[in-house]
């Protein structure tokens, strides 16, 4: 079955929604207003999964949001017996808090203690068994790729019926640690039980190779990059051209050529070996598309160069 994964749109956000367990029933609209604020204020991650034609003929078989929350709303969620996630994230927002971190808030966090994430997806309920199989996959390899880099403390997912928890076993292992909640009153007919699924650090560090362990494995960037150096790097990865990449950014190609020297100048101060030269020889003899591939092959192998991360006391731009 040929598929594709690519990051949530905003135009996106009303077919998610449609794929959302009977729990959502009556808060769908709110939960879409709530996506759309979020989506571009930095405070969640999500991936859609459909199939090869055209975007306006292509329908969203699954999704998968992540939310980056405040301790304040783990613990809540900890205390409370209330199926649905986003309900209980609602609910705060309607209390007047705000538990998503924004940008900032995300970066501070990444630099410091780490993030707490919330997490749920869904999947068209019509899929046949193969379908099903490379769907989940797909999603599974998109939640892991969008959270690499990230310096993760605390997770918590969710099922509705045993009948998913052997997905969640099979990405989790001994990691995850699943917790009935109650039924919802008025149950709707069809939906099963409902899971909370917590996901332990310790475990899953002590399950060294395991999927679940790489969401914990964390490593601080070295190089950190000012953003407009991390959008050039980010733009960069599918292998665009700098005139690509220019047009992409709304920038000039000569400023991209700017950006470079500055990425440049920057690794081979912090750790010219990436571009197998000594420090203190400027640009080790190699040439731009040599050290841009040198570069960006680093960069596929560390993303938190490319996650938010404020220190208390950030560092100066060189």
């Amino acid at each position: 079955m040929h598929l594709w994964s690519r990051p949530t749109e905003l135009e996106d956000l009303a077919a998610c929604a449609g794929l959302l367990p009977p729990v959502y029933n009556n808060v769908s609209d709110s939960l879409v207003q709530l996506w759309q604020r979020l989506l571009t204020s930095g405070g969640i991650l999500s991936a859609v999964v459909g199939s090869p034609k055209p975007r306006s003929l292509s329908p969203v078989l699954a999704f998968g949001i992540t939310y980056f929350v405040n301790d304040s709303l783990m613990q809540q969620i900890r205390r409370s017996r209330q199926p649905g996630l986003a309900l209980i994230i609602l609910e705060a927002y309607a209390n007047g808090e705000s538990p998503v971190l924004g940008t900032d808030a995300v970066a501070r966090a990444n630099a410091s203690t780490g993030l707490n994430i919330v997490f749920h997806q869904a999947l068209k309920s019509n899929l046949n068994p193969e379908q099903r199989g490379a769907v989940v996959d797909l999603l599974t390899r998109a939640f892991f790729a969008y959270k690499a880099g990230y310096h993760i403390k605390s997770g918590v997912t969710e099922a509705f019926g045993e009948a998913e928890l052997p997905m969640h076993y099979a990405i989790g292992g001994n990691a995850i640690c699943p917790q009935k909640v109650d039924r919802p009153v008025n149950c709707v007919s069809g939906l099963g039980d409902p899971y909370r699924i917590w996901l332990d650090r310790s475990a899953a560090l002590g399950d060294p190779g395991s999927q679940m362990c790489r969401l914990f494995l964390y490593t601080p960037p070295k190089f950190h990059f000012p953003s407009a150096e991390q959008k050039l790097l980010t733009e960069s990865l599918p292998g665009r051209t700098d005139e690509e990449v220019a047009r992409v950014l709304g920038i000039s190609v000569s400023a991209v050529k700017k950006r470079w020297q500055a990425i440049y100048r920057r690794v081979e101060v912090i750790n010219p070996g990436i571009l197998g030269c000594k420090a203190g020889i400027e640009n080790g003899g190699k040439r731009g598309r040599e050290k841009k591939h040198l570069v960006l092959q680093h960069i596929r192998e560390h993303p938190e160069e490319l996650r938010p991360y404020k220190l208390r006391h950030s560092r100066s731009s060189m």
